[in-house]
């Protein structure tokens, strides 16, 4: 039996996975490159209709364990670029695919803040939960716990 377009049904649901996992890996990415240019439009591009991002740690005074999503999501994002200016770093990004359309993820990160000359100010950890809709994944939910470091 010759598979359709060449490609065997396993190694097709596999590219599919392997592009997911790509898509998802590219998410978080952006988000930084957006958040350094300051560009809260970009930023809630990537969150969807109801995506929300909850805050722990003392990166910037009155966040703490709030969550935010729609139009108090853009408010805390144009105040805090403005005031502390963060460049956030992100390494060992780790997905679990739950399905086809949803997925978790942790990521570690550190913070350079402007309003502390660009000084690594604290660590973070990410903990993701993406949904893909209409072909595109996006945040459903973002934990943003972060631990400021000793000066």
């Amino acid at each position: 039996m010759v598979p359709e377009h060449g490609v065997e049904p396993e190694h097709a649901k596999a590219l599919i996975q392997l592009q997911n996992l790509e898509d998802i890996r590219a998410l978080p990415a952006l988000y930084c490159h957006l958040i350094c240019n300051k560009d809260v439009d970009g930023v809630m591009a990537l969150f969807g209709a109801d995506g929300t991002m909850t805050i722990s740690g003392d990166m910037r005074e009155g966040l703490e364990g709030t969550v935010y999503a729609g139009e108090s999501l853009r408010k805390m994002m144009s105040e805090g670029l403005d005031d502390i200016r963060p460049w956030p770093f992100i390494q060992n990004h780790t997905i679990t695919l739950t399905s086809d359309v949803t997925a978790t993820g942790l990521l570690h990160a550190t913070f350079r803040l402007g309003s502390r000359g660009y000084k690594v100010t604290h660590l973070g950890l990410y903990e993701d939960e993406y949904v893909k809709v209409n072909g595109k994944w996006t945040f459903k939910n973002r934990k943003l716990t972060s631990t400021p470091v000793a000066e």
